[in-house]
């Protein structure tokens, strides 16, 4: 199957999550701005992502995808669906249990997440109140991720494909709820939209049983026991934890250290949307579809092909993120004030979310090379390696976002989460690098060369383009005219990062036609 064919259905529904995130996060911050209650809800909306991310989207996927496919290959499919079935048992009573002590204990794991807030008591509270009503999502996320594992396994990517779109929908129709009660700016439109978080979680848990019966791979249910196959998945996920979830990581260090200053969370939430929609899109879609054919390869005992799948997921990831981090470094301002500078979003806090975009754009193609590299690791079942270099990585994000704080504040914190993830993406590929499974020969470094030369041209236009487009794009002029000359920016570059890419050799076909 065509790495680029899996990676660009896989893609396209992330993307359309990714646009209809966009369009939430614009009303969001029309309506509740950058103060204390955008604060608030920043971190309860953030609390059950982290855990959902670091499990349903990384250890899930990465833990009981090889353990999954080796016993569908060795054992047939009825061990397999088995396996599976254990595991939804297992994971529904841990998931009952801890959501259940995590309501009871939400005072605590708000002061983790955001200890500055308890300066305040009322912003403490109304933190701990929206925290309560997101927090279910998170159970409903974990569950889903087993359906959406199986889906994987067979390639049918559907579900991780669109799934998230459904949170988007959600939260959109109680925004039109909240805005038709008059509740703008107000906690009540906060309380709209946690409520709204968890009932897209149920969503999310019944699509996912429709689409496995759908595809034939429905597994009743399994009384809970800890076969030899649980247990290793046990041992499997908390490093996977660490290991796939860096970016999750740096957003908890950038929530604990920022809820000092009033407006930094909401600031560095809205910075990491932008700079997240290329790196979720590419991310997700590599995540998901890598690591079920690497797997499939290594089970198979096809070493090689792993091999070459990893080289080719490499040059495909930085063909689509080099551009887009230059692009968002050279043109951060005009973006974050075309999308967000409305209402209760102020000039200031274009600003101050521009500077953080920045260098949250720096890091950017370390945090996609660091997604393509880690499936060598997992589906072979080494996470020691990438959970060590993630957890050295995140002591160095949390030194260097302290060290700077207090000089850099917000753009700080994501300058730290750029280095850590550079970091993480260099040491991986010098252990793989080492072990004789990542081979970059002189054509690879070649192509990766001009990928880069291309995106620094493409950075030199968008830059002169920008002062041309100045006048169009300032606060004065209506939001057709700005979204125009922001499409205009945006557009003009990847013509120029394209035409740079054929000139240059970039475009000739290696990527498309790679098979994994």
């Amino acid at each position: 199957m065509s790495l680029a064919r899996n990676f660009l259905f896989v893609g396209s529904g992330a993307a359309l999550s990714r646009v209809l995130g966009f369009l939430r996060d614009i009303l969001i911050a029309a309506t509740l701005g950058a103060g204390p209650v955008a604060d608030a809800f920043v971190v309860a909306f953030r609390l059950p992502n982290l855990f959902r991310r670091l499990l349903a989207e990384g250890a899930m996927n990465t833990a009981f995808l090889p353990i999954y496919l080796k016993l569908r290959t060795e054992g047939g499919a009825g061990a397999a669906q088995a396996f599976a079935g254990q595991v939804f048992s297992v994971l529904a009573l841990m998931v009952l249990a801890s959501v259940t002590l995590a309501e009871i204990f939400m005072p605590a794991l708000v002061h983790l997440m955001a200890p500055g807030f308890f300066a305040e008591p009322d912003q403490a509270s109304r933190t701990i109140l929206l925290s309560r009503l997101t927090f279910p999502f998170l159970g409903f996320s974990l569950l889903s991720a087993v359906y959406a594992a199986l889906l994987n396994g067979a390639e049918r990517f559907f579900m991780t494909a669109f799934a998230p779109v459904l949170l988007n929908l959600v939260m959109i129709a109680m925004l039109g709820l909240a805005l038709s009660q008059g509740f703008v700016g107000s906690l009540q439109m906060a309380v709209l939209l946690c409520a709204g978080v968890s009932l897209a979680g149920v969503f999310q848990l019944m699509s996912g049983w429709f689409y496995l019966r759908r595809a034939g791979l429905g597994f009743g249910w399994q009384g809970p026991r800890l076969s030899p196959e649980i247990r290793r998945l046990g041992l499997f996920i908390l490093p996977g934890m660490f290991a796939g979830g860096i970016t999750q990581i740096n957003a908890f260090v950038g929530s604990f250290i920022g809820s000092v200053r009033p407006g930094v969370v909401a600031q560095l939430y809205y910075a990491d949307r932008i700079y997240q929609l290329p790196l979720g899109i590419v991310s997700m879609a590599l995540g998901q579809t890598l690591l079920s054919q690497i797997a499939r390869l290594i089970a198979q005992g096809d070493a090689r092909g792993a091999v070459l799948a990893q080289a080719r997921a490499l040059e495909f990831a930085l063909f689509l993120t080099l551009p887009a981090a230059v692009g968002l470094y050279v043109a951060a301002n005009p973006i974050v004030s075309v999308l967000f500078e409305r209402g209760a979003f102020g000039a200031d806090s274009t600003l101050a979310t521009a500077g953080a975009l920045k260098f949250y754009a720096l890091g950017l193609p370390a945090f996609v090379m660091a997604k393509a590299l880690q499936p060598a690791f997992f589906a072979a079942h080494q996470v020691r390696t990438p959970t060590l270099i993630a957890i050295l990585g995140a002591v160095l994000d949390v030194v260097c976002a302290y060290l700077m704080f207090a000089s850099l504040s917000q753009s700080a914190i994501a300058l730290a989460a750029a280095l850590a993830g550079w970091f993480n993406a260099l040491a991986l590929a010098a252990m793989l690098w080492r072990s004789g499974r990542l081979e970059l020969g002189r054509d690879t470094a070649s192509h990766l060369l001009s990928l880069a030369l291309s995106a620094l041209v493409m950075g030199g236009v968008v830059w002169g383009l920008g002062f041309g487009l100045a006048p169009f794009l300032q606060a004065d002029q209506s939001s057709a005219v700005k979204i125009l000359a922001l499409a205009g920016l945006v557009g003009g570059g990847a013509l120029v990062f394209l035409a740079s890419c054929w000139r240059l050799g970039c475009l000739n076909g290696r990527i498309w036609q790679a098979r994994v």
